[in-house]
């Protein structure tokens, strides 16, 4: 019977150590459910400087630009990190006090050498009664930890996307406006040799010039817009030092047919790591308060052996034991307050459920209508006005028109274009923000 006690206390001296400091299994855990609910795979390895001039000397696609900045954004280390302080927060939480060594002499006198010595050694026993609860408390916050991280992820594969598609029609926008000064060019040396023979007015010449110079600072901006939409996706990337790298040359084109949405508020609410992590933050209110009222009224309940030498050299030995009397606090101001956090955390549900609704349903419609306007542009607007561009040009040919309403006429079908490209940047967007409400995150930001 001794030996089996023995047994018992030595086990539970020492399974407050089964929790290890390591994050690898949170952050392994973490990965898979990112792949899930993106698609996207993070490398768990660590690849040599060779890995990313392999990976830049060809231009990124979308899932490339993903790809690299799992792996090389700081944030990512950082979140990681978030990981391995929960981690040991929860080693910390299966861990004991340490007990508690007193010791006293007294003398008689100063010249006396007889003396009375005590000494005790005091373990906290409300420590260990309350360790089961701890320990919970403590899984549930690693657990809110890694649904923060995911979340966090999440947000980072959002913005890369439309960092990418930001930099994809910047880089378009250029190329349309750079073509458009060109005509306005043509156009522009044409009003002018026009003038010198006297075929147009003084004023008519300026509005050319005056439209051309427009067209001057709109292609500076657009350059200025493909460098900041440059930078952003860098930073993203991960890259402090400039570096040369290009996306690739995606087609104006979006998905033939409109996805299936019907179901986007129920997939969003399903997936929802927000309501994940407020109901885990329930959780944890719960748990927490109710080790706080617990040592509130109980604030100490501490047991071990105490040792007195009397001055003739006798010892006397025996247990001791110390308890907290609740006089003045009950708990009840702690009661109270973790009442009204967990009604407050409770009613902050139901807000997010109805925001969650509304944001599904607002991207389901706007993508909708993003969907059929770029599809409009594609299949109607831009043959049309390339059909009347043919048709000015056969009359210019035929010495019906000039030159001047020739490029005008260039000028308006290239516009269009440029409606296009807005059209379609849209479009990826929405997509982009549809695509992180499936996979269980809000929209924040520039979202919608």
């Amino acid at each position: 019977m001794i030996k089996k006690n023995l047994l018992l206390l030595c086990l539970l001296l020492t399974g407050c150590c089964r929790f290890s400091s390591d994050p690898c299994y949170a952050i392994q855990e973490v990965e898979e459910e990112i792949c899930l609910r993106s698609g996207n795979e993070i490398l768990s390895y660590d690849p040599n400087p060779c890995w990313f001039d392999e990976k830049l000397q060809e231009p990124l696609d979308l899932d490339g630009a993903i790809q690299i900045t799992l792996l090389n954004n700081p944030r990512m280390q950082a979140l990681y990190c978030e990981l391995g302080i929960s981690q040991a927060e929860l080693m910390q939480a299966g861990l004991f006090k340490n007990p508690i060594f007193s010791f006293s002499a007294r003398y008689e006198n100063l010249t006396n050498a007889a003396s009375i010595i005590e000494m005790g050694l005091m373990q906290n026993f409300l420590d260990i009664l309350l360790k089961p609860q701890k320990i919970r408390l403590a899984k549930e916050e690693l657990n809110r930890v890694k649904a923060h991280v995911e979340a966090t992820i999440l947000d980072i594969i959002w913005e890369t996307k439309r960092a990418f598609w930001a930099l994809d029609a910047a880089q378009k926008r250029l190329l349309v406006q750079e073509d458009i000064l060109e005509a306005s060019e043509l156009a522009f040396d044409a009003a002018k040799r026009l003038r010198e023979a006297g075929n147009i007015t003084r004023m008519e010449l300026g509005v050319e010039e005056a439209f051309f110079v427009e067209l001057v600072t709109k292609v500076s901006s657009a350059k200025n817009a493909v460098i900041n939409a440059r930078e952003d996706l860098q930073a993203l990337l991960g890259f402090c030092e400039p570096t040369q790298w290009q996306i690739e040359k995606t087609p104006l084109e979006i998905d033939p047919c409109l996805p299936d949405l019907d179901c986007l508020a129920f997939e969003a609410l399903s997936n929802s790591l927000d309501l994940r992590m407020l109901w885990q933050e329930m959780r944890i209110t719960s748990l927490s308060y109710g080790i706080q009222i617990q040592e509130t009224v109980v604030p100490e309940f501490s047991l071990g052996p105490d040792s007195e030498k009397e001055p003739e050299g006798t010892w006397f030995v025996g247990p001791a034991f110390s308890i907290g009397v609740p006089l003045f606090d009950f708990g009840l101001a702690k009661s109270a307050e973790g009442r009204s956090t967990l009604y407050k955390l409770g009613w902050d549900y139901q807000a997010k459920v109805l925001e969650i609704r509304k944001q599904a349903n607002k991207a389901r419609f706007s993508l909708k209508t993003a969907w059929e306007n770029f599809t409009q542009a594609k299949e109607a607007i831009l043959p049309a006005n390339e059909r009347v561009f043919h048709e000015t040009h056969l009359q210019f040919n035929a010495m019906q028109l000039g030159v001047i309403e020739l490029l005008k006429m260039k000028q308006t079908e290239l516009n269009t274009q440029l409606m296009a490209i807005d059209f379609f940047a849209n479009y990826q967007n929405l997509k982009a923000d549809v695509e992180k409400l499936q996979s269980g995150r809000m929209l924040t930001g520039g979202g919608l």
